[in-house]
């Protein structure tokens, strides 16, 4: 999530801060390892900031409100989605939020069962399900139902 974001950023020559989830920092530590491998001034250009989740609400505070800071963008729920726009209702003029991952898959009664049974498969259990992309529903048309699910459950129980 943060190279499809940080990408076009850091092309067009802008800095960025990544504030990571507690739960999972090592990803955005590894990104600023490779900015670092491929020249970039990584205290310059890609800052990462790590903190538990005790400390994180006052971290995200600080970021949004911080006068330097001219855009924030995040990627996670509602609920915080709700914090982050009030801590930006001040100040900053370019907020992107990207909330509540509806990621819903459907299957229509013309497709490859088999193929159909993979991408499901893959949408939900790719990225071990990190991502907000990943498949939360699969909607079937009544015709395959059974076959679809068979073939499905199947493939899950040797995953």
């Amino acid at each position: 999530m943060v190279l499809r974001k940080a990408g076009a950023e850091l092309a067009a020559g802008c800095t960025r801060i990544v504030k990571p989830s507690p739960e999972t920092p090592l990803a955005a530590l590894v990104l600023a390892d490779l900015a670092i491998k491929a020249g970039f001034e990584a205290a310059a250009v890609f800052n990462v900031l790590t903190t538990d989740l005790d400390n994180t609400p006052g971290l995200s505070e600080a970021l949004c409100k911080h006068p330097l800071v001219s855009q924030v963008t995040f990627t996670g729920s509602t609920r915080v989605g709700q914090v982050i726009t009030s801590h930006c209702a001040v100040g900053i003029e370019k907020l992107t939020l990207e909330l509540g991952g509806n990621c819903p898959s459907i299957v229509f009664n013309n497709t490859d069962i088999d193929h159909a049974v993979d991408s499901s498969i893959s949408l939900k259990w790719g990225n071990a399900g990190h991502a907000c992309v990943t498949a939360n529903r699969i909607y079937l048309q009544t015709e395959i139902h059974d076959q679809f699910l068979g073939k499905f459950l199947e493939k899950i129980g040797k995953l």
